[in-house]
């Protein structure tokens, strides 16, 4: 689902350990904490951030990818067409209607890697819960409540849902008071489960999940 689709995961990636590190720790175990998390990496564009994405996703969160239990998308390649399963997220996201992006995504996710189809549940806890008991049934997971096998979305050029106001959503605080889609679809994602955001020419603002 990335656009560069001819770049190895798992090449070794000369001085990105750090930056793995990062990632790594970010979107790891939260023993004791009932919070979403959103880990962003912003650089300017063809700086290298989608091999880094897919080395992170297939040496450091190897085994969940296996079984099902990550979600990685390119939001540039994700064109918004409602005719197409695999963008039709995309289109609801930019809609203002993020629940039901993650819906669709999860839905989406779902029938690629189990191979059915699956009716995906219409608020976000239940779509993710839904995720989990699918994915710990097809794959057989035997540790499927631990924090590594954890569900997690992972989204490239996060800047096409950033460059985009949320039609309702409104910070009390700060000098542009509306939420991003971005922003919108991350705290649409139901605790204590995260997403990581990979783009350029975007930014979350913190204030808006310090509280989440």
């Amino acid at each position: 689902h990335l656009n560069n689709m001819w770049h190895e995961g798992k090449m070794p990636l000369v001085d990105r350990e750090k930056h793995l590190d990062a990632l790594t720790v970010g979107a790891g175990s939260k023993e004791g904490s009932c919070k979403r998390f959103v880990v962003p990496c912003y650089s300017m564009r063809g700086s290298g951030k989608t091999q880094l994405l897919k080395a992170f996703v297939a040496q450091r969160l190897e085994e969940r990818a296996k079984n099902g239990r990550v979600i990685v998308r390119c939001c540039d390649r994700a064109a918004p067409k409602v005719s197409n399963d695999h963008c039709h997220w995309k289109a609801l996201a930019l809609g203002s209607r993020s629940a039901e992006a993650l819906c669709s995504l999860i839905q989406a996710h779902l029938i690629e890697v189990t191979g059915r189809h699956h009716d995906v549940k219409s608020s976000a806890q239940a779509a993710y819960d839904q995720w989990i008991s699918v994915t710990e049934q097809h794959f057989k997971i035997k540790n499927s409540a631990s924090a590594e096998m954890a569900p997690l979305i992972v989204l490239d050029t996060a800047e096409k849902l950033a460059d985009v106001e949320h039609a309702t959503l409104v910070h009390t605080t700060g000098l542009q008071p509306k939420y991003t889609c971005l922003e919108a679809l991350c705290l649409a994602v139901p605790t204590p489960y995260g997403n990581v955001v990979i783009g350029c020419n975007a930014s979350l603002r913190q204030t808006s999940f310090v509280l989440t």
